[in-house]
Formats: structure tokens, C-alpha cells, sequence
């Protein structure tokens, strides 16, 4: 029997083996880039399942991964995986509709297909308001996993027992920040798309992985699916698993809490409309939202442009929705067996329901298995902090620094790529640091 100090150790060795493999990975693979198209494209080389395997990783944050667990446990039911309905919808119309034409005309951003229909103030416009919002909104993802990474460091380290709550004192949380930031920003400048795309299959992988590995931990911990289901008979009913928005405890709820005898037509919307789950949400609000985020979002668009034809991009995109499917139930799954669980043992049940799966894998799970848990949250914060660093340097540099400097050798505008590729990442760090 190890050690608690020697148990600590093993997992320490396994996170910090992770992220030295994924550095040399993504430094190795990018040593050959010599012009913006092997750069930003890959050439257009990547295999279609890469492809999939890097939307994957890309659209799956270390907010997912320790978020929808929090979904489960508040819910109780697989409710959240309806929405895959609508991402689905969403990505067969991107697939069929917006891709060809970016192929047609070979554009390396999806800014340079609004140029050619709208023109090029429009094209400026739509890039600067991409580089604006994707820099607010990954430097602010940054925060989660550094809270991660602060309580890893003091339990690995010192032995300290993790404690959640409010933040007090930031400089340990910069300090991480800093630190993810400089390893995702070194192999993404150097290695540019290929590096991100093929570490991002390794991260894909190893966070489903880690997803499967925390499930089983948790049925030895709670004792097998028959106990799950005495203590969620939701799940014996349609309700554990899908919501159309006119359930009859729904209504109840409803008419309670607003005092109404007969329900009349608006009430009815307002109930649907008001529901986090329903059909409405997953067919309308999850389709339009979907084809937004893969069909105009450079962020996701660059992945798929590095395929070698549309087919193939098409291919990927709606066969990475698909997969989205058992990846979502698998963590909503995972919360929902933390919900039983922490009614058996409340020991270390946080006050917030979004840390419960953290404070799981750093207090419960068994060593070895918490290093490579703990690995996957990192490798969802990278996956998907690459990918918004990689479209933005190149927006920025196709869409913005060759207008200013034409005509200059593809060497040139790959170091500009790189350049920027730093800069957003010093920008991620100012923002999620403040």
C-alpha cells in the first residue's frame, strides 16, 4: 500500500507527463510550417476524423467537463442530452448548405466569404467583431480550470486537502493561468493548425476516457446501477430523459407557483419558454445557435476548412454531432451518479453545485486514476483555448496584417501568424486574470 505522499506523487507525475507529451507533440508536428496555408490550413491534408476528433475538442471546454456534470446532479434526468437533437439539425444544414461555397472559393477564414459576397467593409466589420468577442469569451473560460489546477498543485505538492469556495487571494489562480496559457500558446504559435489539430485528437480521447474511467469509480463507489435507479426512480420514467414542456408536474409546478387554476394559451408559453428542457429549445434554440456557432464561427470553421474537400468536412462535422451524443450522456450521467453518491457520503460535498465533480476526482477517486481524470480536465481547457488562439491569429493576420502589409513572403506572414498567436494568448491572460 503507498503512501498518501507517495499515492499524491504518482498522480502529480501523470499530470505534469501530460502536459510535457502534449508539448513536444505539438512542437514536433508543426516544424515544417512555411506558408499562412500550412499554417492556418494544414495544407488541407487532415484527415476527416482528425477533423472530428479536433471539433470535438474544440467545442468541449474544461465548462463542460465539469459543468454538465453540476447539470446531472441538479437535474436528476438526461434532459440536457435532448439538445444534441438541435445540434444535430444545426450541423446537417452547415454541412449541406455553408461549407461547399468555402471551398468553392478557397477562402482561409469564413471573414473572406462575407468579403466576397458583402465586400470588404463588411468582411472587416464581422472579422474585428470575432476578434473582440472570442478574446472576451475564451479569456474568461481560462479562470475554470486554473481553480482546478491551484487545488491539483497544493494537494499534489503540499498534501493540502482542496478546498472550495469563494476565491480570496488571486495570485495562485494568475500563476496557473499564466502557466496553461504559456503551454497551449508555445505548441499552438510553433506548430500552428496541425499541431493544434492532432494534439487535440490525443485530448479528445483523453477526455472521454477520463469520462468513462470517473463512471466507473462512481458504480463501484455507490454500488452498481440498481442502486442508481432506487435512488433516482426519475429515471424508471420519460422524465429522466426527455422533456417536451407540458409534463403534468410541470404544470403543477407551474400553476402552484403562479397561483393559476386553469391554464390558458399564453400560460402555456410562458411555461415552455420559461423551461430550461424542452422540445421547443432543442429543435429551435439548439438548431439556430448551431448553425451560428459551425457555420460563422471561425473558432469551428477553420477545423473543418483543413479537410481536403467538402465531403470530407461535412463528413466530420455532422459525425463529430453524432458523437456528442454518448459524450454529453456520459457526463450528465457522471453527475447524475454524484447526486447518489453524496447522498450516501456528503463528506466532501461542496456548497456549489458546480464543483461537485472537482471535488470528487480530488478527494474520492483512487490514485493513478485521479492523475489521469485531472489530465483530462486540462486537456478539454487546452483543446479548446488552441483552438480560439489558433482562429485568431489567423483572422487576424488573413484578414487584417496582409491588407496592411500586401505582397510580402509566406515566411512573413507565418512569424506574423505566430506574433499573434502570443498576442491574444498575453490578452486571454490580462483578461481572465482581471
Amino acid at each position: 500500500m503507498l503512501s498518501t505522499e507517495a499515492q499524491l506523487l504518482v498522480d502529480g507525475v501523470i499530470v505534469v507527463a501530460y502536459f510535457a507529451g502534449i508539448t513536444a507533440v505539438g512542437l514536433y508536428l508543426g516544424r515544417r510550417d512555411r506558408s499562412l496555408s500550412d499554417f492556418a490550413l494544414a495544407g488541407r491534408r487532415v484527415p476527416w476524423w482528425a477533423v472530428m476528433a479536433s471539433i470535438i475538442a474544440a467545442e468541449t471546454s474544461a465548462a463542460t467537463f465539469l459543468g454538465v456534470p453540476g447539470e446531472g446532479y441538479t437535474t436528476k434526468s438526461f434532459a440536457y442530452v435532448q439538445i444534441m437533437l438541435g445540434l444535430i439539425l444545426g450541423r446537417i444544414v452547415v454541412g449541406y448548405v455553408f461549407l461547399k461555397p468555402y471551398y468553392t472559393f478557397r477562402v482561409y477564414t469564413v471573414y473572406d466569404y462575407l468579403g466576397v459576397r458583402f465586400g470588404p467593409r463588411t468582411k472587416a466589420y464581422v472579422s474585428a467583431l470575432f476578434l473582440f468577442m472570442r478574446t472576451l469569451a475564451s479569456g474568461t473560460r481560462l479562470f475554470i480550470p486554473s481553480l482546478v489546477m491551484v487545488l491539483a498543485y497544493r494537494m499534489f505538492v503540499s498534501g493540502a486537502q482542496p478546498q472550495f469556495g469563494a476565491v480570496t487571494t488571486v495570485g495562485p489562480y494568475v500563476a496557473a493561468i499564466v502557466a496553461l496559457t504559456m503551454v497551449t500558446c508555445l505548441y499552438t504559435a510553433v506548430g500552428g493548425i496541425k499541431a493544434v489539430i492532432w494534439t487535440d485528437v490525443i485530448q479528445a480521447c483523453l477526455m472521454f476516457g477520463g469520462a468513462l474511467v470517473a463512471i466507473g469509480t462512481l458504480l463501484a463507489h455507490v454500488g452498481g446501477l440498481g442502486e442508481v435507479a432506487r435512488a433516482v426512480p426519475q429515471l424508471t420514467t420519460h422524465e429522466g430523459y426527455f422533456l417536451h414542456g407540458f409534463e403534468a408536474s410541470q404544470i403543477a409546478r407551474w400553476r402552484e407557483s403562479h397561483g393559476i387554476d386553469v391554464m390558458g394559451t399564453w400560460d402555456y408559453v410562458r411555461l415552455v419558454l420559461a423551461s430550461d428542457y424542452t422540445l421547443f429549445s432543442a429543435l429551435v434554440g439548439a438548431t439556430l445557435g448551431n448553425m451560428a456557432a459551425f457555420g460563422t464561427d471561425q473558432d469551428m470553421v477553420q477545423r473543418m476548412l483543413t479537410a481536403e474537400t467538402h465531403q470530407k468536412a461535412r463528413r466530420s462535422l455532422i459525425t463529430a454531432a453524432f458523437m456528442d451524443v454518448p459524450i454529453a450522456s456520459a457526463f450528465v450521467f457522471i453527475g447524475i451518479l454524484l447526486f447518489v453518491y453524496y447522498q450516501q457520503d456528503p463528506t466532501y460535498r461542496p456548497p456549489a453545485t458546480a464543483d461537485v465533480f472537482a471535488s470528487y476526482i480530488l478527494n474520492v477517486m483512487p490514485v493513478g486514476v485521479r492523475g489521469f481524470v485531472v489530465a483530462g480536465v486540462f486537456a478539454t481547457a487546452m483543446g479548446s483555448f488552441s483552438a480560439a488562439l489558433n482562429a485568431l491569429a489567423t483572422s487576424a493576420t488573413n484578414d487584417w496584417y496582409i491588407r496592411w502589409r500586401p505582397r510580402r513572403s509566406e515566411r512573413h506572414y507565418v512569424r506574423a501568424a505566430r506574433w499573434f498567436t502570443v498576442l491574444f494568448a498575453a490578452l486571454m491572460v490580462a483578461i481572465a486574470g482581471g
